[in-house]
Protein backbone atom coordinates (compact mmCIF):
# COMPACT_ATOMS: atom_id res chain seq x y z
CA UNK A 1 0.00 0.00 0.00
CA UNK A 2 1.54 3.16 -0.91
CA UNK A 3 1.51 6.51 1.73
CA UNK A 4 1.35 9.54 -0.18
CA UNK A 5 3.10 12.44 1.78
CA UNK A 6 3.04 16.13 0.13
CA UNK A 7 5.40 18.59 1.22
CA UNK A 8 2.51 21.02 2.02
CA UNK A 9 4.12 24.21 0.25
CA UNK A 10 2.87 25.85 -2.58
CA UNK A 11 5.50 27.44 -5.07
CA UNK A 12 5.33 30.01 -7.83
CA UNK A 13 7.54 30.72 -10.82
CA UNK A 14 7.41 33.48 -13.35
CA UNK A 15 8.54 33.59 -16.64
CA UNK A 16 8.73 36.61 -19.37
CA UNK A 17 7.29 36.38 -22.79
CA UNK A 18 6.86 38.94 -25.21
CA UNK A 19 5.23 40.78 -22.47
CA UNK A 20 3.26 38.48 -20.70
CA UNK A 21 4.25 36.60 -17.16
CA UNK A 22 3.18 32.83 -17.31
CA UNK A 23 3.24 31.47 -14.18
CA UNK A 24 3.87 27.74 -13.35
CA UNK A 25 1.92 26.50 -10.39
CA UNK A 26 2.99 23.54 -8.56
CA UNK A 27 1.20 20.16 -8.49
CA UNK A 28 -0.12 20.90 -5.43
CA UNK A 29 -1.87 23.67 -6.28
CA UNK A 30 -3.32 21.62 -9.23
CA UNK A 31 -5.31 19.48 -6.66
CA UNK A 32 -7.05 22.66 -5.11
CA UNK A 33 -9.17 22.01 -8.23
CA UNK A 34 -10.09 18.65 -7.01
CA UNK A 35 -10.59 19.90 -3.44
CA UNK A 36 -12.86 22.09 -4.90
CA UNK A 37 -15.17 19.16 -6.50
CA UNK A 38 -14.82 17.80 -3.45
CA UNK A 39 -16.37 20.12 -1.60
CA UNK A 40 -18.99 20.56 -3.80
CA UNK A 41 -19.79 16.94 -3.58
CA UNK A 42 -19.71 17.65 0.34
CA UNK A 43 -22.13 20.39 -0.17
CA UNK A 44 -24.51 18.63 -2.15
CA UNK A 45 -24.60 15.98 0.94
CA UNK A 46 -26.74 18.18 2.23
CA UNK A 47 -29.27 16.96 -0.22
CA UNK A 48 -28.16 13.82 -1.73
CA UNK A 49 -26.28 11.38 0.59
CA UNK A 50 -22.30 10.08 -0.31
CA UNK A 51 -24.10 6.20 -1.17
CA UNK A 52 -27.32 4.10 -1.34
CA UNK A 53 -28.11 0.88 -1.51
CA UNK A 54 -28.35 -0.75 -5.00
CA UNK A 55 -31.73 -1.59 -6.07
CA UNK A 56 -30.89 -4.26 -8.91
CA UNK A 57 -31.63 -7.76 -7.51
CA UNK A 58 -28.48 -9.42 -8.32
CA UNK A 59 -26.66 -6.48 -5.88
CA UNK A 60 -28.76 -8.75 -3.29
CA UNK A 61 -27.44 -11.87 -1.34
CA UNK A 62 -27.78 -13.68 1.92
CA UNK A 63 -25.48 -14.85 4.16
CA UNK A 64 -25.60 -17.14 7.73
CA UNK A 65 -24.11 -15.54 10.98
CA UNK A 66 -24.29 -18.02 13.69
CA UNK A 67 -28.10 -18.83 13.39
CA UNK A 68 -29.18 -16.47 11.63
CA UNK A 69 -29.34 -15.59 8.27
CA UNK A 70 -28.69 -11.59 6.65
CA UNK A 71 -30.10 -10.36 3.93
CA UNK A 72 -27.18 -8.31 2.40
CA UNK A 73 -27.64 -5.27 -0.78
CA UNK A 74 -24.55 -3.47 -2.11
CA UNK A 75 -24.10 0.01 -1.96
CA UNK A 76 -23.55 2.30 -4.84
CA UNK A 77 -21.81 5.78 -5.01
CA UNK A 78 -23.87 9.08 -5.69
CA UNK A 79 -20.75 11.10 -5.72
CA UNK A 80 -16.86 10.93 -6.31
CA UNK A 81 -15.08 10.21 -3.50
CA UNK A 82 -11.22 11.87 -3.30
CA UNK A 83 -8.35 11.09 -1.52
CA UNK A 84 -6.20 14.22 0.74
CA UNK A 85 -4.55 14.53 -2.71
CA UNK A 86 -6.78 14.94 -5.26
CA UNK A 87 -7.06 11.07 -6.65
CA UNK A 88 -10.52 9.61 -7.19
CA UNK A 89 -11.09 6.91 -4.85
CA UNK A 90 -14.19 6.11 -5.87
CA UNK A 91 -16.43 7.34 -9.06
CA UNK A 92 -19.88 8.33 -9.44
CA UNK A 93 -21.88 5.16 -9.70
CA UNK A 94 -19.05 2.73 -8.74
CA UNK A 95 -20.45 -0.11 -7.41
CA UNK A 96 -18.81 -1.48 -3.61
CA UNK A 97 -19.42 -4.27 -1.30
CA UNK A 98 -22.34 -5.75 0.78
CA UNK A 99 -24.13 -4.04 4.16
CA UNK A 100 -26.98 -5.05 5.88
CA UNK A 101 -28.28 -1.38 6.42
CA UNK A 102 -27.74 2.10 5.28
CA UNK A 103 -26.60 3.19 8.81
CA UNK A 104 -23.36 0.59 8.69
CA UNK A 105 -21.38 3.12 6.08
CA UNK A 106 -21.19 6.33 7.51
CA UNK A 107 -22.22 9.00 4.62
CA UNK A 108 -19.56 11.30 5.92
CA UNK A 109 -15.72 11.10 4.93
CA UNK A 110 -13.60 8.74 2.16
CA UNK A 111 -14.58 5.55 4.08
CA UNK A 112 -15.80 2.89 1.47
CA UNK A 113 -16.18 -0.77 0.95
CA UNK A 114 -15.01 -2.62 -1.65
CA UNK A 115 -15.17 -5.34 -4.16
CA UNK A 116 -16.59 -8.24 -2.34
CA UNK A 117 -16.47 -7.27 1.55
CA UNK A 118 -19.28 -7.42 3.59
CA UNK A 119 -20.31 -5.54 7.44
CA UNK A 120 -22.90 -6.28 9.10
CA UNK A 121 -24.18 -4.81 12.26
CA UNK A 122 -21.07 -2.61 12.45
CA UNK A 123 -19.37 0.79 11.82
CA UNK A 124 -17.56 2.33 8.85
CA UNK A 125 -16.34 5.49 9.17
CA UNK A 126 -13.77 8.05 8.84
CA UNK A 127 -11.42 7.34 5.97
CA UNK A 128 -11.51 3.46 6.64
CA UNK A 129 -11.80 1.26 3.86
CA UNK A 130 -12.86 -2.65 3.81
CA UNK A 131 -11.62 -4.50 0.80
CA UNK A 132 -11.52 -7.80 -0.56
CA UNK A 133 -13.84 -10.31 0.75
CA UNK A 134 -12.95 -9.14 4.36
CA UNK A 135 -16.33 -9.48 6.52
CA UNK A 136 -16.79 -7.34 9.51
CA UNK A 137 -19.09 -8.07 11.97
CA UNK A 138 -20.41 -6.22 15.18
CA UNK A 139 -17.49 -4.28 15.19
CA UNK A 140 -16.01 -0.85 14.45
CA UNK A 141 -13.28 0.41 11.66
CA UNK A 142 -12.60 3.82 11.75
CA UNK A 143 -9.71 6.86 11.38
CA UNK A 144 -7.65 5.55 8.15
CA UNK A 145 -7.62 1.41 9.07
CA UNK A 146 -7.69 -1.02 6.34
CA UNK A 147 -9.70 -4.63 6.42
CA UNK A 148 -8.93 -6.08 3.38
CA UNK A 149 -8.31 -9.63 1.92
CA UNK A 150 -9.76 -12.36 3.40
CA UNK A 151 -9.78 -11.76 6.87
CA UNK A 152 -12.47 -11.50 9.75
CA UNK A 153 -12.92 -8.58 12.38
CA UNK A 154 -16.01 -9.76 15.01
CA UNK A 155 -17.13 -9.32 18.73
CA UNK A 156 -17.32 -5.88 19.37
CA UNK A 157 -13.65 -5.28 18.56
CA UNK A 158 -12.53 -1.84 16.99
CA UNK A 159 -9.64 -0.94 14.02
CA UNK A 160 -8.60 2.35 13.99
CA UNK A 161 -5.86 4.96 13.18
CA UNK A 162 -3.85 3.22 10.72
CA UNK A 163 -4.26 -0.43 11.34
CA UNK A 164 -4.66 -3.07 8.42
CA UNK A 165 -6.12 -6.46 8.91
CA UNK A 166 -5.45 -8.49 5.94
CA UNK A 167 -4.66 -11.92 4.58
CA UNK A 168 -6.86 -14.53 6.83
CA UNK A 169 -6.02 -12.74 10.01
CA UNK A 170 -8.98 -12.80 12.18
CA UNK A 171 -9.50 -9.52 14.93
CA UNK A 172 -11.76 -10.83 17.52
CA UNK A 173 -13.99 -10.58 20.82
CA UNK A 174 -13.62 -7.13 21.12
CA UNK A 175 -9.90 -6.62 20.19
CA UNK A 176 -8.68 -3.02 19.66
CA UNK A 177 -5.78 -2.87 16.74
CA UNK A 178 -4.33 0.30 16.24
CA UNK A 179 -1.30 3.02 15.27
CA UNK A 180 0.45 1.77 12.05
CA UNK A 181 -0.22 -2.25 13.17
CA UNK A 182 -0.66 -4.52 10.80
CA UNK A 183 -2.38 -7.49 11.42
CA UNK A 184 -1.66 -11.23 8.70
CA UNK A 185 -0.99 -14.42 7.82
CA UNK A 186 -3.26 -16.60 9.56
CA UNK A 187 -3.01 -14.69 12.92
CA UNK A 188 -5.80 -14.42 15.22
CA UNK A 189 -6.36 -12.36 17.79
CA UNK A 190 -8.73 -12.37 20.53
CA UNK A 191 -9.03 -10.12 23.31
CA UNK A 192 -5.85 -8.28 22.87
CA UNK A 193 -5.16 -4.42 22.53
CA UNK A 194 -2.44 -3.49 20.30
CA UNK A 195 -1.63 0.16 19.08
CA UNK A 196 2.02 0.52 17.70
CA UNK A 197 3.49 4.02 16.38
CA UNK A 198 0.82 5.43 14.21
CA UNK A 199 1.83 7.68 10.58
CA UNK A 200 2.14 11.28 10.62
CA UNK A 201 0.30 11.25 7.07
CA UNK A 202 -3.46 9.61 6.33
CA UNK A 203 -2.73 7.10 3.68
CA UNK A 204 -6.49 8.30 1.78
Amino acid sequence: MERYDDGGEVQYQEESKVGHAKIFKSKEKEYEQFASQSKEDLLMNEKKLKYTLSSDANDKIFLKTGKKTVALVRIVALINIYSSDGRVLVKKGQKGGFVDGEDVLSQKGRCWIYDDAVAIRSEIKGNAVVAGKAVVLNSVVKGNAVVTDLSRVSGKSVITQHAVVKDMAKVIKGSIIGGNTEIGGKTKVANKKIVEKPFDKPLF
